[in-house]
């Protein structure tokens, strides 16, 4: 039995993930995005609970927010900071053989900051000093229920509070799967949650997917989340039987990367981008057509709906 605080709490949470998705300013599902599409969106337009949840199946075991009231489009920022927070680094992640689900998500965040962002690993978070007042924050890696990745939301919110300017309004977006979830019936938090009310930073807003989130250039929205109880069976059956063309390809286009003479003499960082760029147009099948299936199927929360968690912070 919750009690009326309890009660009172989730209540609040759901309100301001509804006011900000339904009040005719901004969906959730978006990433808001100026470039020009790329050749694969065009492409694809014109052709008509495991402790680590993933959108696709680990054969070997990720929109963006409205940004706090005051500020413009703009006045978007152009530099991102994503940070990893996954069980593994970027560098092991993207270069395993189903290494292509972690560099989609990865691309998504690339794609949306345009230009000039730092990639680092959640060892490297302590003492990171570049961060401006109106960049965002994206963390990447796969992710389960009442953790924003495999980290513990408030130890995480801790760590974060450390690096920012005293005038941080950018805003905080998880794109690890179920960050917006809580662990189970009797949990009031999820990890967006938590964090949020740890960094206590007025206004910034912290987002992240309600349930296993699907991540691609090429998903209207560029991500969208499946519905809390969804992903098995109904959904991973259909992502193995999808999956399996999907690794080969990678597999060649991965050792054709790291092979190459410009992936060894390359700085990590850059490494990482080039593998996220690899497994754009091979992927992008897979993910235009499961979403198309899982909405039919009714297995996603719908674009137009709160399928983001999204919370202001409050100091």
């Amino acid at each position: 039995m919750k009690t009326p605080h309890e009660i009172s709490k989730k209540q609040s949470r759901q309100a301001v993930t509804n006011t900000e998705t339904h009040s005719g300013e901004y969906c959730g599902a978006m990433f808001l995005d100026n470039r020009p599409g790329t050749a694969i969106q065009k492409k694809i337009v014109a052709g008509g609970g495991d402790a680590t949840q993933t959108a696709a199946v680990d054969t070997n075991t990720s929109s963006d927010v409205k940004p706090a009231a005051h500020r413009s489009v703009a006045s978007a920022p152009m530099q991102r900071l994503i940070i990893s927070v996954g069980g593994r680094t970027l560098s092991e992640d993207t270069t395993r053989d189903v290494g292509w689900i972690t560099a989609s998500t990865l691309q998504v965040a690339l794609d949306h900051g345009g230009q000039g962002q730092d990639i680092i690993e959640y060892a490297e978070l302590n003492g990171y000093s570049k961060i401006k007042a109106d960049e965002n924050i994206y963390f990447v890696g796969h992710g389960s229920k009442g953790y924003i990745g495999t980290r513990d939301p408030a130890e995480l919110a801790r760590a974060t509070g450390l690096i920012l300017p005293e005038d941080y309004q950018g805003s905080i977006i998880s794109l690890n799967c179920s960050s917006g979830a809580t662990k189970d019936e009797a949990s009031e938090d999820s990890g967006v949650d938590a964090f949020a009310d740890t960094i206590k930073l007025d206004g910034v807003v912290v987002a992240g997917p309600q349930g296993v989130s699907l991540h691609h250039p090429a998903i209207p929205g560029k991500v969208r989340a499946i519905k809390d109880g969804h992903y098995r069976p109904a959904v991973l059956s259909k992502i193995l039987a999808m999956q399996s063309p999907i690794d080969e390809a990678w597999r060649t286009a991965r050792d054709q990367v790291v092979q190459s003479n410009a992936y060894i003499s390359a700085a990590p960082a850059e490494q990482i981008k080039m593998l996220a760029g690899a497994s754009i147009e091979l992927s992008a099948k897979f993910y235009v057509d499961l979403v198309d299936w899982a909405d039919k199927e009714g297995h996603l929360y719908p674009a137009d709906e709160p399928h983001l968690a999204v919370k202001y912070t409050s100091e």
